[in-house]
């Protein structure tokens, strides 16, 4: 008995269909206001992309544009896919109708295409698709059911030899031709031809192929194809080698065809296609279908539902049709599409939780909610003290004309609203409050209204995980730092001159638990950390040029957007906010965030359009984040914080030892004086 097996017979990876949601929209709004009771079938368009990853199926993508008849297809690795679709008016109507009719009706189509030769100029004609559907608008809820019709002819193609990568079977000289070559083609050609003997190698349109049947050589068809199996090619080429087994039924000598299922990817900016499978089949034909005009094949292609039956699918979008839950998704289209491909170390699901508090509505407070929005970071509190003026809008993104009249909503107010016009699912409020500030003394009348802002502002940087300080003085940034130094929330101060922006994050408090933990840590400085004097009052005996923070429009911008960048950047890093400073920006460097390097701080200047990233360690003079300043804060309270608001400005100087330094430092100029004098005597 003769136990070897027998040909192994080529199978091909049907598509899987991935339909939009926003292409469900798309179909309501047609079905509505253009389509109503017409049920015959409407032209729409599909695609399918090259280079998948060996995890993901091979799939057909439905979108919104399905209905566009201009789109276009720019993207290097996709390819357009012709569909019809057939809306029934009633479920019945769509259960009852005779699936084999439509898919016969499909099929003679497609094998019309071959036969008259007009899927030779255009063979994309040949990867098409047809979806019967209904769509019950009342409660959102859509059945449907692709075909993606595919003739059964020839009888059968087999397996000559195991398929190989394309660079065991190709040189390297002709790998890079047929990428060329392929790069070249239109978006309809997804097939074409190397003809190929002892002195030549040639590459041809798929239409040439008549003419290569009367030339001796060896003919190779190539596909550009969605698969990734190692075995099997994908759905395009089934047709497309239907086509080709029609043209070579009578030319004996082509009954074995070399197949190049074709799988571009890009990499570095480069077309690749060297993870592409070569296979050497053989044609196999009924005497029938060698014939000079064979009958109509029979036609396959239905899809299975996610349960492997032969049934259509269903989909409820009653939860996701709501305007704010679609926003929800469309919002997070973008970061996702990042993390599948770009970065996939993204966490989406902590930058979403992440609670920020933003010290300042204004100009750069606006900008820097916009862009943190933008990141999916939507726990956002305003907190300002100012309304909304006439002079605010063109500058501070958030505001409009309507909120300036009748002497102008409250910023945080104003802002809070904006937010919520945007985006409604932001989880926003706002905090209209004086922050208290050295060299700014209280009365004695406002005492209790102080000590209840310090309790609300030391609740509201107690409740977040970032601080943003964004505030238009020096002084006004020196409470928040010190409550924030204390508790361990990351801060990020951004500061702006007229042509000239810094911005930084503050550097992490070395604590017991972080010494023990990260023992090389070095505690990074603070806005004030380059102070060798205490904070005072900067608004006293200013002119109002002095007063107004008078700054090119582009840098508070440019500013806002660093500072969210620097967040995210920082949050993705292994370390978090302990993450060390990165000045080097080389591309060789072992840079650990995947977002980039890390810097400490960013000067930024306009005027030569330059920016440097420097870095400092903590001052244990600093007059807010140093030790002393922090064990004062935390053992005394807001005791030792009204000493500081109406103590002079020698307090925190003398409190942290500046004072000193400052005589150490006259002494030695005085002796440096001295030991000049007697040089030159």
């Amino acid at each position: 008995m003769d136990d070897k097996p027998g040909p192994r017979v080529l199978k091909f990876e049907l598509f899987a269909s991935c339909v939009s949601v926003d292409f469900w929209m798309t179909l309501s709004k047609k079905k509505l206001e253009t389509f109503g009771l017409d049920a015959s079938a409407k032209r729409i368009s599909g695609s399918y992309t090259t280079g998948n990853s060996s995890t993901v199926s091979s799939r057909l993508d439905v979108t919104y544009d399905a209905f566009d008849d201009e789109k276009q297809h720019s993207h290097t690795l996709t390819y357009p896919a012709e569909g019809k679709l057939l809306l029934f008016n009633t479920i019945e109507a769509f259960r009852d109708c005779d699936k084999q009719q439509l898919a016969d009706q499909e099929g003679a189509l497609l094998w019309t295409l071959i036969t008259s030769g007009e899927a030779l100029e255009h063979p994309s004609m040949l990867t098409n698709f047809f979806l019967a559907g209904y769509a019950d608008l009342k409660k959102h809820v859509y059945r449907y059911w692709f075909l993606f019709p595919a003739v059964v002819y020839p009888d059968a193609l087999v397996h000559e030899s195991e398929p190989l990568e394309i660079t065991k079977i190709f040189s390297k000289e002709c790998v890079e031709n047929i990428s060329d070559f392929s790069h070249r083609l239109s978006h309809e050609q997804n097939a074409f031809l190397i003809h190929q003997d002892d002195a030549s190698f040639e590459l041809f349109h798929l239409r040439d192929l008549p003419a290569l049947l009367s030339k001796t050589g060896k003919i190779t068809l190539c596909v550009c194809d969605g698969s990734a199996q190692k075995d099997n090619p994908g759905w395009p080429a089934r047709n497309i080698l239907a086509l080709y087994a029609y043209y070579v039924r009578s030319h004996a000598q082509h009954h074995r065809i070399q197949l190049v299922s074709l799988r571009k990817r890009v990499l570095n900016g480069q077309t690749d296609i060297d993870h592409s499978i070569v296979m050497d089949l053989r044609v196999v034909f009924t005497p029938d279908q060698i014939r000079e005009i064979p009958q109509t094949p029979r036609t396959v292609g239905w899809e299975r539902d996610e349960k492997g039956r032969l049934q259509p699918r269903m989909v409820d979008l009653s939860s996701q049709m709501d305007p704010q839950k679609l926003a929800e998704q469309a919002v997070a289209l973008n970061l996702k599409l990042m993390k599948w491909r770009l970065v996939p170390q993204l966490d989406l699901t902590l930058l979403h939780g992440t609670k920020v508090l933003l010290l300042g509505s204004g100009t750069l407070g606006c900008n820097v909610a916009r862009c943190l929005m933008g990141w999916g970071m939507m726990n956002l509190t305003f907190v300002d003290n100012a309304r909304v003026s006439y002079s605010n809008p063109v500058r501070q993104s958030l505001f409009t004309f309507d909120d300036c009249i009748e002497n102008g909503l409250p910023k945080s107010q104003a802002a809070v609203q904006a937010v919520k016009r945007i985006y409604p699912g932001v989880n926003a409020r706002g905090v209209q409050m004086n922050i208290p500030m050295p060299g700014h003394s209280v009365p004695t009348g406002m005492r209790k209204e102080v000590v209840e802002t310090i309790t609300q502002l030391e609740r509201l940087i107690d409740e977040s995980h970032v601080v943003f300080l964004l505030m238009d003085t020096r002084e006004s940034r020196w409470l928040p730092t010190v409550i924030a130094a204390a508790k361990e929330k990351i801060v990020i101060n951004a500061a702006l001159g007229f042509d000239s922006f810094l911005v930084m994050r503050h550097g992490m408090r070395v604590s017991q638990r972080v010494a023990a933990k990260m023992p090389q840590y070095r505690q990074l400085g603070c806005y004030f950390c380059n102070d060798v004097v205490a904070p005072g009052n900067s608004t006293k005996d200013r002119t109002l040029d002095q007063q107004c923070t008078v700054t090119r429009p582009g840098v508070a911008m440019i500013a806002s957007a660093l500072a969210v960048e620097l967040l995210v950047t920082l949050l993705t890093h292994p370390k978090g906010a302990y993450a060390p400073f990165d000045a080097k920006g080389s591309e060789d460097d072992d840079v650990e965030s995947p977002l980039g390097i890390v810097p400490h701080q960013m000067r930024g200047f306009l005027s030569t359009h330059n920016t440097v990233l420097p870095a400092t360690t903590a001052f244990d003079k600093c007059t807010a984040c140093s030790e002393v300043i922090l064990t004062n804060y935390e053992q005394r309270g807001q005791d030792f914080l009204f000493e500081v608001f109406n103590g002079s400005a020698s307090l925190l100087e003398d409190l942290t030892g500046l004072t000193e330094l400052h005589k150490e430092s006259e002494n030695t100029e005085i002796w440096d004086l001295s030991d000049n004098d007697s040089l030159s005597s």
